[in-house]
């Protein structure tokens, strides 16, 4: 069953079997979801009742059966769109968890995780321990273990500003805020623009920490189409135009999972649309510097109702847990507000630590370090896939793979995951209900060694000429 045609049954007079034992009743909702489920008394495109309904059925009140059903689709066992009801998800096309996180298997060659690339364990790991102990020998200690702003220290902050200029976007440090990691950054700044139920524009592909965020809030996704410069500026108008929605999410640089970065004229255009039409444009920057100099982040020509976010994960270290955001002014109290009630404050030890690692120039040594790896491993890509149709960015850590004819991606995936790789097919990106292209992701980064990446990509491009699924796949 393809996603976009799942509703295809009917289950509104679905009626779980709650047993009776103590534990909450929202609980015991989502259970036997899930067991009539693996059950397959429910199947994939299942429409359930309405909350009204089973709320009225169970006797409860429909603040439990809401609870129920925001949990089953944090799960993944559902999905849910306003003006249609709740259904089943679908399950059968493959259990993409694997593909979200880290691979633990060291037997699997990853090439699903987007992470920055191992580099020499002394040059980065001696970098880090020197800033380190310097922090430990002249830092403050009691004040860098104690409370701070919930927005960051002026300092940190300015180390923020400077690191987001690195791009060409000049901030005030007023406008930084500092959080834990992209992800609370966004987090954060999605719990300002929007509100539980709402409808976020973003990519037709787009990130799976995204897609987290808003299964998590829960906030719906509006997949936009795009071309090869990106997102498809008369599709923007016209969703803006018909005020389906007053927030973008875009990662204009490097996009994730396609690779695009979209060109100057085409960022203008798309924030001059955002600004006509007073819509608050969230940029994920978190990859941005990947792409060198000149490569200027959309938020330049819509500073007043965009919000920049980065981070240190992907382009210094992925333990650096420190983000950034750029805020227009007006919103800085009220990011503030949701970094207090999110986390208090980003721990002023760790944004001391990168501050340190920015003002010296230690950290753009390593994204330097870390970019000429990335070219590095791209360059051992267009040797083992050679003749292969993929995307790719020199200096980016991934690349957008089409299998071609005779495969479908998910196919790909799961018939390399027995051949010890791991890589991730087109679903896991897709915004909302949108189509499901025979595409599929490989991180060049993750695999440990440019050996193991060279073998990981033997075994795909090993695949994608054999051009015999069937046989493959059917013993998945």
């Amino acid at each position: 069953m393809q996603i976009g045609t799942l509703y295809l049954s009917d289950a509104t007079k679905w009626i779980p079997r709650i047993p009776g034992k103590d534990g909450p009743r929202y609980a015991s909702i989502v259970g036997a979801l899930a067991a009539d489920i693996e059950a397959g008394l429910l199947a994939p495109g299942d429409r359930l009742p309405t909350h009204r309904a089973l709320a009225d059925t169970l006797g409860v009140s429909l603040g439990t059966v809401t609870r129920a059903y925001t949990e089953a689709r944090r799960r993944g066992l559902v999905d849910g769109e306003v003006g249609r009801g709740t259904f089943v998800r679908d399950r059968v096309r493959e259990d993409t968890r694997w593909a979200l996180g880290a691979v633990t298997d060291r037997s699997i060659v990853d090439l699903s995780l987007l992470a920055a690339p191992p580099l020499d364990r002394l040059e980065v790991a001696g970098a880090l321990r020197a800033m380190i102990a310097s922090v430990a020998r002249d830092g403050d200690l009691d004040e860098l273990l104690g409370y701070q702003p919930h927005a960051g220290a002026a300092t940190h902050r300015r180390a923020g500003a400077a690191w987001i200029g690195r791009t060409g976007l000049t901030t005030d440090p007023d406008d930084v805020l500092i959080a834990a990691s992209a992800q609370h950054a966004i987090t954060c700044v999605l719990s300002v623009v929007a509100r539980p139920g709402d409808l976020v524009m973003t990519e037709a592909l787009t990130s799976p920490g995204f897609k987290d965020v808003a299964g998590w809030m829960p906030i719906r996704l509006h997949g936009l189409p795009c071309d090869a410069d990106g997102l498809i500026p008369e599709a923007f108008e016209a969703a803006c135009r018909l005020g389906i929605s007053r927030v973008l999410y875009t990662m204009p640089v490097l996009h994730n999972p396609t690779t695009v970065t979209s060109s100057t004229e085409r960022k203008q255009a798309i924030a001059e649309l955002a600004t006509r039409h007073g819509v608050a444009v969230i940029e994920d920057g978190v990859l941005g510097l990947l792409a060198g100099g000149g490569v200027v982040p959309l938020t330049r020509w819509a500073p007043d109702s965009s919000y920049y976010v980065t981070s240190l994960s992907k382009t210094v270290a992925p333990g650096l847990r420190v983000g950034y955001i750029r805020a227009p002014r007006g919103a800085v109290s009220q990011l503030e507000d949701a970094i207090r009630a999110t986390m208090w404050m980003t721990s002023p030890l760790l944004a001391e630590v990168a501050a340190r690692l920015i003002d010296d120039g230690t950290a753009d040594a390593i994204l330097a370090a870390r970019r000429e790896e990335a070219r590095a491993r791209q360059e051992i890509a267009s040797r083992r896939l050679a003749g292969a149709a993929y995307l790719a960015h020199p200096t980016g850590y991934h690349l957008w793979l089409s299998p071609g004819a005779g495969w479908q991606a998910d196919a790909l995936a799961r018939a390399a995951r027995i051949g010890g790789v791991a890589i991730t097919s087109a679903e896991v990106f897709v915004a909302g209900r949108g189509h499901v292209p025979s595409r599929a992701r490989l991180c060049l980064s993750a695999a440990a060694g440019r050996d193991e990446l060279a073998r990981g990509l033997d075994v795909v491009s090993g695949l994608l000429a054999s051009r015999t699924p069937g046989v493959v796949s059917a013993m998945g």
